[in-house]
């Protein structure tokens, strides 16, 4: 089920980005310009939901007040994954990565 999940995510992360419609920060992703979209996001919709998400994969230990400042503290490595799985369609076995990818492209 997770699996059929990630490819039809996958599927239409690049059928926005063939048709123009991502920021230039998913287009050509990489570490840090996830990490800048993520802020970018947050900072539009920032619905209850949505603070559950960036806290759960962000902040699991409840350490921060602020969810920018949980984002903007991520270390860049543990974005590797998401962009493998984005650039080069690499599986990620991590759940929480892949919610990210699904909410940063709506």
């Amino acid at each position: 089920m997770f699996e059929e999940y990630k490819s039809s995510l996958l599927d239409f992360y690049h059928v926005k980005r063939k048709s123009q419609r991502l920021t230039l920060n998913l287009d050509q992703p990489g570490r840090e310009k996830l990490r800048k979209e993520c802020v970018e996001v947050f900072l539009r919709k920032n619905t209850q939901k949505d603070k559950d998400l960036i806290r759960s994969i962000f902040d699991p230990r409840n350490q921060f007040d602020d969810q920018v400042r949980s984002i903007e503290r991520f270390k860049l490595d543990k974005f590797r994954p998401l962009v493998s799985f984005m650039v080069e369609g690499r599986s990620t076995r991590d759940e929480g990565l892949v919610k990210l990818l699904a909410w940063l492209i709506d």
